[in-house]
């Protein structure tokens, strides 16, 4: 977004692209996958890891930071999901430094729309939208993804 208002206000390629490098490396992300049977078809993660939590039916949170995975646990409803996920946003809290918040979603509409009212509600971010995972993200996590994108400041 912040590229797209730079661009709007007359900023040349170079720096449109220079916004957006420096917002890029403020995004945080945070992923509750419904499971893991589609990041293992990409070699992420193991067949057996990924047949393990759909037995045992619980949701993976991954967090990702500049291109950098990292495991943060596991749910087993989309309740404990959005509770984890504003958990983890919480945890990031610099005093008043607004709060902004992108809610990724793929084929799971109202759930996201819940988190966005959870995230208004308990954390009163400047900015809280629910948008659609890429095409991309969504071949990668599959159908019932739900996310954070956010970022702290100006």
């Amino acid at each position: 977004r912040a590229a797209a208002e730079a661009a709007a206000a007359g900023e040349d390629l170079e720096g449109v692209l220079s916004v957006a490098t420096r917002m890029r490396s403020r995004v945080q992300t945070i992923f509750a996958l419904d499971s893991l049977r589609y990041v293992a078809r990409t070699g992420r993660v193991q067949s057996l890891t990924a047949w393990a939590t759909s037995l045992l039916r619980v949701k993976p949170l991954v967090g990702l930071s500049q291109g950098v995975e990292r495991p943060l646990g596991f749910a087993r409803s989309h309740t404990q999901c959005a509770r984890q996920l504003l958990h983890h946003v919480a945890l990031t809290k610099n005093g008043d430094v607004p709060l902004h918040v992108a809610v990724v979603e793929s084929g799971c509409a109202q759930q996201a729309e819940k988190l966005r009212s959870l995230f208004q509600t308990e954390l009163a971010p400047v900015e809280c939208i629910v948008v659609p995972a890429s095409p991309v993200t969504q071949v990668l996590a599959g159908p019932g993804m739900l996310g954070v994108a956010y970022y702290r400041g100006n």
